[in-house]
């Protein structure tokens, strides 16, 4: 199975992904935004529309559906609440693509319908389709979700995915993400390094980055650290007695940045 990751101009950063079996040209679709868009680009693939994954409930995920849908008559997975989901999925669940398979995660946080996708790329190893649970160099906010179940979410993230798991969220916000992280790690020579090699890239170029360097520049992906908690202890007034307490005490900072 192949990831394709391309941007969609005139959205909110949004990165749409289209997961493509190479045996069978066989094609899914995540979260579409522009039916035109991601019509151009299935035909550039010489790929056939089989269904369409959507990951949560948020207009700039559902935005270009019903447009799609007019054009292709496939299933949709996602939760079961989500308008326009013909075939409703739960945790675990697999979802077949040609000779591939995707399993659909439950990751409630950003929102209280969140799915994310792990599969596997013949070409570059295991990957997490995330997008807006877990960000290049940040997570979701919870405005429309719940922060605790958010913390337990990037929390399985850590049981199930190994070092090499490639990273596809929703958005743009790498370079956004680490202006953060490096707010509460300055001595963090791998988030200068990262943030400088993708400030001056389109978004068409922005890294695709690891589980394994998530977890070097990633503020949420690294609660232990002793500078981090040092800096936040200057910013807030919040308890950091467990990783959780500063898992919330960065979400609400984050949130005011």
């Amino acid at each position: 199975m192949n990831v394709i990751r391309f941007y969609v101009p005139g959205s909110y950063e949004n990165y749409n992904h289209i997961l493509l079996c190479p045996d069978t040209r066989q094609a899914l679709i995540v979260d579409p935004f522009d039916a035109t868009l991601a019509t151009r680009w299935l035909s550039e693939l010489d790929a056939t529309l089989v269904g369409i994954l959507i990951t949560h409930e948020h207009g700039d995920h559902i935005r270009g559906l019903s447009d799609l849908l007019a054009v292709h008559n496939v299933p949709v997975w996602g939760h079961k609440d989500i308008p326009g989901v013909s075939n409703p999925i739960a945790d675990g669940d697999p979802i077949a693509l040609g000779n591939h398979q995707l399993t659909a995660l439950f990751t409630p946080g950003h929102t209280f319908q969140h799915f994310c996708f792990l599969g596997q790329s013949a070409q570059s190893g295991p990957f997490l389709i995330c997008a807006d649970t877990l960000f290049n160099g940040g997570v979701g906010n919870c405005r429309s979700g719940d922060v605790g179940q958010l913390y337990n979410s990037i929390c399985r993230l850590h049981t199930l995915l190994s070092d090499d798991t490639a990273i596809y969220p929703a958005h743009d916000y790498l370079c956004h993400n680490l202006g953060f992280a490096a707010l509460l790690e300055p001595d963090n020579q791998r988030i200068s390094d990262v943030l400088a090699d993708n400030a001056s890239v389109l978004p068409e170029q922005r890294a695709i980055t690891h589980w394994g360097l998530e977890k070097e520049i990633n503020p949420f992906l690294r609660l232990d650290s002793s500078t981090l908690k040092r800096e936040l202890n200057k910013k807030t007034a919040a308890s950091l007695d467990t990783p959780a307490d500063v898992f919330r005490a960065l979400r609400h900072l984050r949130d005011q940045w």
